[in-house]
């Protein structure tokens, strides 16, 4: 009996001690461990465009599905300290060019927050402004493009263009960013990018680089602009029934080599806003751009532009699990010749109408219609054109 009872003791201490140390380890931070998730967009596109011989929408299909989707792959720890650390990696499932759209870690604690690798840059991620009519169809960052512009266009070439966000953040170079905390509603956002350009992609007047293990990219690339500075400053609160957020950015870049001294350093600066008042949320925003450039080097297009202004208005309606809403938006780009003189304006007009209805949990129903006017300084035929688009699809999100 006496080796029995201690023979219980011995277990029952062995379990208070295997106890003990899983308790201990229960407590020490787990490692990172990625979930996935992400959305689907697919439409049905109806075009009306101009079709005429020489036109933009001569020989274009007026009809199509379109779809774009993105896999997103996430995971944090928190130490003992309060320290947070993470990373994400976003994948596209539908491009034929480089698959992996961001990838970045990030480490966040009471002093603000660091991100490093390829995303967007600081202002770009405390950006308000315009809401959004149709899921998908932002006119501040389009996932899709539907009428043409013509190869001659100069100014507005594509429905990309447009936007109040600052644009050098949109090209995802590598970069570093820090925000700080938020302060009675203030918080401060700065990114630095060494040189603009994506592992094996050219994007967004950027180059292609090599991949991780290829060496570091050239600093004395003709029209390469680089050394990119991007400034963030936001505002949140709630006077009431209002929710309020405002926003400025500003990016300044360093032209790498210009042996025709037509380029120059490229500046941007952006202003938006967003109030939201029960159902109703009305936003809108301001951008300019110099472009980098002076003037046309020549050639067969003599002319370019050389400052853009965007700026863009919108409302969005909510009701239970509906939205309605409009947004409107203008762009105008000064063009000029080789000698530096100014020729004229293109000029891009547009206007998003629709909807959503939330189905249930991640599944949305959304359509409507845009409208856009593209208009050359020279007036010719191959550069402008006027287009309705009608849409109706869905975003899945998961």
């Amino acid at each position: 009996m006496k080796k029995l009872l201690l023979g219980t003791t011995t277990l029952v201490a062995a379990g208070l001690l295997a106890g003990g140390i899983a308790s201990a380890e229960d407590k020490k931070p787990a490692p990172i461990q990625l979930s996935i998730g992400g959305y689907w967009f697919g439409f049905l596109v109806g075009v009306s465009q101009d079709t005429g011989v020489g036109e933009p929408g001569n020989n274009i299909r007026p009809y199509g599905i379109s779809q774009k989707g993105m896999l997103r792959f996430k995971g944090s720890t928190t130490l003992d300290n309060g320290l947070q650390a993470g990373v994400r990696v976003e994948f596209r499932t539908e491009t034929c060019g480089d698959q992996v759209d961001e990838s970045w870690m990030w480490f966040d604690s009471q002093y603000g927050r660091v991100e490093l690798g390829s995303t967007t840059s600081a202002p770009n991620k405390m950006w308000y402004g315009a809401p959004t009519p149709i899921l998908g169809q932002a006119i501040n960052s389009p996932g899709f493009v539907y009428i043409r512009t013509g190869a001659n266009s100069i100014g507005p070439t594509g429905l990309g263009s447009p936007t109040t966000y600052i644009t050098y953040g949109l090209d995802k170079s590598e970069k570093v960013t820090y925000f700080t905390p938020r302060v009675v509603g203030f918080q401060f956002g700065a990114s630095y990018t060494p040189d603009r350009c994506k592992e094996n992609v050219a994007v967004n007047g950027g180059l292609a680089c090599g991949g991780s293990f290829s060496g570091l990219p050239a600093s004395n690339n003709v029209g390469q602009q680089s050394e990119i500075w991007e400034l963030g400053l936001n505002y949140t609160n709630k006077f009431g029934d209002f929710d309020v957020g405002a926003f400025g950015g500003y990016a300044h870049s360093h032209i790498e080599a210009n042996p025709a001294g037509n380029l120059k350093d490229e500046q941007e600066f952006a202003l938006g806003a967003s109030v939201t008042y029960n159902a109703i949320n009305v936003g809108g925003g301001y951008r300019y751009d110099n472009l980098g450039n002076k003037f046309a080097p020549g050639g067969a297009t003599p002319t370019t532009g050389t400052k853009q202004q965007d700026w863009n208005i919108g409302a969005l309606y909510t009701i239970g699990d509906w939205s309605f809403g409009a947004t409107y938006h203008h762009t105008s780009t000064q063009i000029k010749n080789a000698a530096g003189v100014g020729v004229g304006h293109d000029t891009l007009n547009g206007v998003v109408a629709g909807g959503t209805y939330v189905l249930g949990p991640g599944i949305n129903l959304t359509g409507g219609v845009q409208y856009w006017d593209l208009s050359a300084f020279n007036g010719a035929p191959a550069n402008e054109n006027t287009a309705w688009v009608y849409l109706i699809g869905t975003k899945l999100e998961f």
